[in-house]
């Protein structure tokens, strides 16, 4: 699993134009793409990540929203096959 950076995931005008509670939030949700497994497809993550309330996305970390991703992602899947 990739741990991202910062200069990874943002360009020097937005890292220079956000905040750093802005910028931090942007990292957490490609950190949290990046272990889902889902983040070279960003439609599914965002369609995915829609399902989650922003509450639980401010008080999980990264890794914890990466796997209630994934759980999303099989629970689907298991309805769809069923």
């Amino acid at each position: 699993m990739k741990t991202l950076k910062m200069q990874n995931v943002l360009a020097e005008e937005a890292y220079t134009s956000l905040t750093a509670a802005e910028r931090r939030h942007i990292l957490k949700i490609e950190q949290a793409e990046e272990y889902s497994g889902f983040r070279q497809y960003p439609d599914t993550c965002s369609n995915i990540l829609s399902f989650i309330p922003a509450e639980i996305i401010e008080n999980s970390t990264a890794k914890q929203i990466g796997r209630l991703m994934q759980i999303i992602s099989d629970a689907y899947n298991a309805g769809k096959n069923a």
